[in-house]
């Protein structure tokens, strides 16, 4: 009896012609064929690709290398099999191993990925929802509130003057002027109107000038190729995104100038934010350890996944940095 007859992987034998030779009892177990059917035969015709996947590599095909396979066996049973292909003489020998339940298992765990991070994308459109609602009723309500009190104050000027009030008068117009411009303020940084009015490309001048005026960091655009138009979940989330990366280079870069460029490659469109600060390690803030300020670029990430898309960091400590959101192109949106 051949000595690999007991080995516990599927071990097959073929030869130059690549009609199987040898076939041993795991062989057996595995592909739901006895030694009997299977020698003699084409491997491909004994050995089945799984047609519910699309074109992988086939036993036939692989030559002195290792691959997961999806395969089935005659009662339609779908496998994932390891299989390790080399010469044997002038024919070659195959090592399988069943890893299905691995197989599946890192299916659903993807799977699971995939729909916290729908849910995640979900839960910032809400939030974003919101918050646009909000700022509405600061607006419709507080700030037209504000503007009808001042209006009502400037009537009143006038008397005031006889009754020896016009100081207190103007000091509450002081007074109300800067209520109505902090509500203003406070209305855009709660939900821009401009990125959901006008769109993208403008709502990123607006935070560009916003940054400059509020916390002094120039930012420049560069707007190689059009964004707009583009789906509300794909325009807040590139927003959100952009604004969190920007922060976090007014709180961490100790940076002087930052740069927004937006560009369309193979079909992508690609947001670049970049910095000429300290720089930091990438890898450590990827991975958040729980604690505040560790979650930024984690999070960025999973919006732009949610997208369909990726994130490409281009940093180190004392360099400055890079940072590319790069996103499938939706259709009518560039060239």
């Amino acid at each position: 009896m051949s000595p690999f007859q007991h080995f516990p992987d599927a071990m097959i034998v073929t030869d130059a012609a690549l009609r199987i030779t040898a076939w041993n009892a795991a062989a057996e177990r595995l592909y739901e064929r006895t030694a009997a059917e299977a020698c003699g035969h084409d491997l491909d015709a004994v050995i089945e690709p799984d047609p519910t996947v699309g074109a992988t590599a086939t036993l036939r095909t692989l030559v002195d290398a290792r691959a997961e396979l999806a395969q089935r066996t005659p009662s339609g049973r779908r496998l994932w099999v390891d299989c390790a292909v080399g010469a044997y003489g002038e024919g070659r020998l195959i090592v399988a191993r069943d890893v299905t339940a691995r197989h599946d298992a890192e299916a659903r765990v993807q799977e699971y990925q995939r729909r916290l991070r729908d849910l995640a994308a979900e839960l910032t459109l809400a939030e974003e929802r919101q918050r646009r609602e909000l700022a509405a009723d600061l607006h419709d309500h507080l700030g037209q509130a504000l503007a009808m009190l001042r209006l009502k104050l400037m009537r009143l000027k006038g008397d005031a003057v006889f009754c020896g009030l016009d100081a207190d008068l103007e000091g509450m117009q002081t007074l109300l002027g800067q209520a109505i411009r902090y509500t203003r303020s406070l209305t855009f940084e709660i939900s821009p109107p401009v990125l959901h009015e006008l769109g993208l490309a403008p709502a990123l001048e607006w935070l560009a000038e916003h940054l400059d005026a509020k916390q002094g960091l120039t930012v420049r655009l560069r707007a190689e190729a059009p964004v707009d138009p583009l789906p509300e979940a794909m325009r807040v989330l590139l927003f959100k995104s952009v604004r969190e990366l920007l922060t976090n280079v007014v709180k961490h870069a100790n940076a002087k100038t930052a740069t927004i460029e937006t560009t369309l490659e193979s079909g992508a469109l690609v947001i670049a934010v970049a910095d000429d600060g300290v720089g930091f390690d990438p890898t450590t803030h990827l991975h958040p350890r729980g604690d505040a300020g560790t979650f930024g670029l984690f999070s960025i990430l999973e919006r732009v996944r949610a997208l369909g898309g990726r994130l490409e960091i281009d940093a180190r400590p004392g360099a400055g940095s890079r940072v590319r959101l790069v996103v499938p192109r939706p259709a009518g949106v560039g060239p």
